[in-house]
């Protein structure tokens, strides 16, 4: 999830039916056809229920299947999926409240193995270092892991601040965002700070004052700045987030080197480093004038635009830019109680207004879109 616990809180204690193909079938071996290119949407389902669940969509031939996971393997993914990444021929997949870390075969989907909490732990976002290497925040413990990908062990762990999310790395430093979980923590000490880390040694070398709320970060690693979103407090109604620009180029100082303000979320940024990509004006509990969009930035020339608009009620609560078949995927979370879905537009820089080509009915909201190609 991309807010904070008292938004968790909040949104999961408190149909538009898609284009829905028929299921991927095993073959004899009992392996499913994952040889083709696939998409993988990963539900996080509501807090409580342990409905977190996996689709996937097989982008050669469009043939879908809902909560493939639990196909496959015959037990249910758990309770609240935060976070994904895709690994060489392997899908990580952490689930927060079930405190476990799956480790999935691409090709089969079956669960290879897993990493299991049994402390006061609630793992949240993942980062990959090298081949056999993953960093893991944990919110409830205030503390990074470095976990072996290979036999999925637990190396090490260090405290950095409060409630840690987003990790981002380049060379051998790691970034991580401590956002005391707005309102929840907001006091704590160390709390809206940027912790940055010796991989070497597994060390933190120091804290750095940020925006208030810090919970997503991206690196661009070219032209070597560090982008941090804040979301500010939820109890002022009137406060903003934003996005930070930070110098990478001296860590001792990090020095800021530009902002932009606004109630942004799901930040991306593209792979020349020169233009962010983030969800805009879509934020439970604030006066929005509109019903939420998504942006792009061209930091070079400080200019913002929509580049897709949302002209409905519901939330949209995950995008990602699919730039092989110029389409943008967006996870559409409608009220987070129902069923969601995948909505497939055409990347059309110029008319923010298209119609989307295809939908895709999903578990309770997709927060995460992976893409995967193999050539």
């Amino acid at each position: 999830m991309k807010k904070t616990l008292n938004f968790l809180f909040f949104i999961f204690l408190i149909l538009l039916t898609g284009c829905v193909k028929e299921p991927l079938a095993p073959n004899e071996s009992g392996v499913f056809n994952l040889d083709d290119d696939i998409a993988i949407i990963v539900n996080e389902g509501l807090y409580g229920y342990n409905n977190a669940s996996i689709s996937l969509l097989d982008l050669n031939d469009n043939s879908y299947v809902e909560n493939i996971f639990e196909k496959v393997n015959l037990y249910e993914l758990g309770d609240v999926a935060n976070d994904a990444i895709t690994q060489n021929n392997f899908l990580y997949v952490v689930v927060s409240n079930s405190k476990t870390l799956f480790k999935i075969n691409l090709n089969t989907m079956k669960v290879i193995s897993k990493l299991t909490f049994s402390g006061n732990n609630f793992p949240r976002k993942l980062s990959i270092i090298n081949d056999s290497t993953l960093l893991l925040s944990d919110a409830y413990s205030s503390s990074i892991y470095k976990i072996n990908s290979n036999n999925m062990e637990l190396e090490k762990s260090i405290n950095v601040g409060p409630q840690p999310e987003a990790i981002v790395n380049f060379s051998h430093y790691a970034c991580v965002v401590n956002s005391g979980w707005g309102d929840i923590n907001k006091n704590a000490a160390n709390s809206s700070t940027i912790s940055i880390v010796d991989l070497n040694n597994f060390v933190e070398l120091k804290k750095i004052e940020t925006g208030k709320d810090p919970v997503e970060l991206a690196i661009d690693t070219i032209n070597r700045y560090l982008y941090v979103m804040y979301y500010n407090y939820p109890s002022l109604k009137d406060s903003v987030g934003g996005i930070i620009q930070y110098d990478l180029s001296d860590l001792n100082n990090l020095s800021k080197t530009n902002e932009w303000f606004g109630n942004f979320s799901n930040l991306k940024i593209s792979a020349t480093g020169d233009t962010l990509f983030f969800i805009a004006n879509n934020t439970p509990g604030k006066d929005n004038n509109k019903n939420g969009s998504i942006k792009m930035l061209d930091v070079r020339r400080n200019l913002m635009k929509d580049i897709l608009v949302n002209h409905t009620p519901d939330f949209w609560y995950c995008f990602t830019i699919d730039e092989k078949r110029n389409l943008i995927w967006v996870g559409n979370a409608k009220n987070f109680t129902s069923d969601g879905e995948i909505l497939i537009y055409s990347l059309n820089f110029n008319n923010p207004n298209e119609q989307p080509l295809m939908k895709y009915t999903t578990g309770n909201n997709p927060n995460k879109i992976l893409l995967k190609y193999h050539n």
